[in-house]
């Protein structure tokens, strides 16, 4: 019997295979060794902390791609937030992964914490906007779980952090992180004033943009963990091995089974054609950041498109990372 190809029937394989490695992704960053490795070099509260002191410390809410960013649908519980929040006239919106974890001193500082991984870093829209948008949500949403409103308890409100991890990024910005939060300007004709005693309370966000490189031995001790945790040129045994040797990290035999199914999916998908759509995906991301360069720097279409192709063409399109 003759077996004709049917390309419809190939990119729903594909899509569904790449929605399973997605999901697998989230996963294996969901594992509290690995998010523990996270919150040593992003959340301030635990830099002073071992790994292995984090892990008791992040509690067991963690949610991955079921709670809703949007209003009205986040506000049920603190304890496993709904990792969604949904307006009648929005989509669906999910965090990749929330949690919450509590400083183990007397202070029992607690912290609620997003995770994201970002395939496409020009989507045709600010990525910083984005995070300060999640931000204001997880912030907002603690009303009636985390703080009473009616007894205008605000300073219960706790801090959040909204981390993502890049990849596919200009050659020029890879292995560099960016990180947002608030600052305190005080304007006063009085010169001995202390300006501490006006500030309050308003360190209660931070964005932190962490972009990837493609060399697995370039960039801070948090980039070559993600990288290699991430990348589609090692397997399973040869990341357990990089992973214990180079970070200390400890694999339990579950562990490794979700890291080997991410990584085998990820081979699956390259080989099953995703390769291919590379350059289309790439075309739409410089029509995205032409847009995005012309709203920004008040160039024409053909300028902003000349830029953007110029910035992309310095990326390396064999781009080594699973996400």
């Amino acid at each position: 019997m003759k077996i004709i190809d049917n390309p419809v029937r190939d990119e729903l394989t594909i899509a569904k295979d790449k929605a399973s490695h997605d999901e697998s992704v989230k996963v294996v960053l969901s594992n509290k060794m690995f998010l523990a490795f996270i919150m040593k070099h992003c959340v301030g509260e635990f830099k002073d902390y071992e790994v292995k002191d984090i892990i008791p410390c992040i509690e067991n809410d963690i949610e991955t791609g079921t709670s809703r960013v949007e209003p009205n649908l986040s506000n049920s519980k603190i304890t496993g937030d709904n990792t969604e929040n949904v307006s009648l006239n929005e989509g669906k919106i999910t965090y990749d992964i929330i949690f919450h974890a509590k400083t183990n001193d007397d202070e029992g500082v607690e912290v609620i914490i997003n995770i994201e991984t970002q395939r496409n870093y020009y989507p045709g829209y600010d990525l910083v906007s984005r995070a300060i948008y999640y931000c204001s949500r997880m912030i907002s949403s603690q009303a009636e779980r985390e703080f009473s409103l009616t007894n205008s308890e605000y300073n219960r409100i706790k801090k959040v952090y909204s981390i993502w991890i890049c990849v596919n990024v200009p050659k020029e910005l890879e292995n560099t992180v960016s990180i947002y939060k608030f600052d305190h300007t005080l304007i006063s004709d009085h010169n001995q004033i202390d300006s501490n005693i006006v500030t309050g309370r308003y360190d209660l966000c931070e964005i932190d943009i962490i972009r990837l490189g493609r060399d697995l031995n370039s960039g801070n001790e948090l980039q070559r963990f993600l990288k290699v945790l991430l990348t589609r040129t090692l397997t399973g045994e040869e990341k357990e091995r990089r992973l214990v040797d180079d970070f200390r990290i400890e694999m339990n035999n579950h562990t490794k089974q979700e890291v080997n199914k991410m990584t085998n999916l990820s081979e699956g998908i390259w080989e099953e054609g995703l390769a291919q759509g590379k350059e289309e995906e790439r075309k739409n991301n410089i029509s995205c950041f032409a847009e995005y360069i012309m709203s920004n720097e008040g160039l024409s279409r053909e300028e902003a498109e000349a830029k953007a192709r110029d910035i992309f063409s310095n990326t390396n399109k064999d781009n080594s990372l699973v996400m």
